[in-house]
């Protein structure tokens, strides 16, 4: 069954008297149910809050195993728990939009600098700085590459800060390439998830389902990565909502059977800021 066809009202019809459907989708496909006006009064009183619906569904439906939850809890208590300030910081890279290593990084550090979140550095005769913990920001850096991990760390050690604060920067881990075959490669990547929604603040590259699902947990705003195509171009922009984005949404409307721009039929609905094709909830006051 395509997916457009799901939303005919005959279609609809039909699946009232089936008790239980299961289906499997690489695709987060909730925007599109927003579109039928059939879902409405359910859906509304489901979530009062349209860009909160990743967030109780997360939170209700992904319970990681133990030993899953044992990686993320001995990580965050040795490394997380104490900042005042926890930033993550996610790069994924794909090979059918590559992208210069020494680029990426001035990005990562142009929106850090642009949205606050990381203060500027200064010279060597700099003041020392403060050793109190509340002065102490920690950044997690999630990438299979060390590259940018590394960039950021020996910037903050070589460094002072030009307000004083203590960065710390830490990796958990560095595989290099996804070996989604291994058992022990994917219980890092759902513990490095995790562990990203628990920052106050989030940097992720666009187009990137981990990203998506880590900001999407922590019901953060993320700041999105974006890939310039001149100088001039900002480094990054705030996302409208923490919902992650429904890529390959169909454009065409079943009943006017013609294609439509489903962006701007309701709303709660919207394209997304790194997929124009694509489309993800927001507050209907955005």
């Amino acid at each position: 069954m395509q997916i457009r066809y799901g939303y005919l009202k005959r279609t609809i019809t039909l699946l009232r008297n089936i008790p239980w459907l299961i289906l499997r989708s690489n695709q987060y496909y909730v925007p599109a149910l927003f579109l039928n006006s059939e879902y409405n009064e359910e859906l509304s009183l489901l979530f009062p809050e349209k860009a909160t619906v990743f967030l109780h569904l997360g939170r209700y439906l992904l319970h990681p195993a133990n030993s899953v939850w044992g990686h993320i809890t001995r990580y965050y208590d040795s490394y997380l728990a104490n900042a005042k300030q926890r930033i993550g910081i996610q790069v994924r890279m794909f090979g059918f939009a590559p992208f210069p290593f020494e680029r990426m990084v001035s990005q990562i550090i142009n929106c850090s600098l642009t949205g606050k979140i990381l203060p500027e550095i200064v010279g060597e005769d700099a003041p020392l700085p403060s050793k109190s913990s509340a002065n102490r920001k920690t950044v997690l850096v999630v990438s299979l590459h060390s590259g940018y991990f590394e960039k950021l760390r020996n910037r903050y050690y070589e460094h002072s800060t030009a307000t004083g604060e203590v960065i710390s920067v830490y990796q958990p881990s560095q595989e290099e390439e996804q070996h989604t075959e291994k058992q022990s490669h994917n219980v890092k990547a759902l513990s490095e998830i995790f562990l990203l929604s628990f920052s106050d603040t989030l940097l992720t590259t666009t187009f990137s389902t981990f990203g998506y699902i880590s900001y999407g947990l922590g019901g953060v705003r993320p700041w999105l990565l974006l890939k310039p195509e001149n100088d001039v171009d900002p480094p990054c922009r705030q996302s409208l909502s923490a919902e992650p984005c429904f890529h390959f949404a169909s454009s065409y409307d079943c009943k006017r059977r013609k294609n439509v721009d489903k962006g701007s039929m309701v709303p709660c609905v919207k394209h997304c800021e790194d997929f124009t094709w694509g489309l993800k909830l927001v507050d209907e006051v955005v």
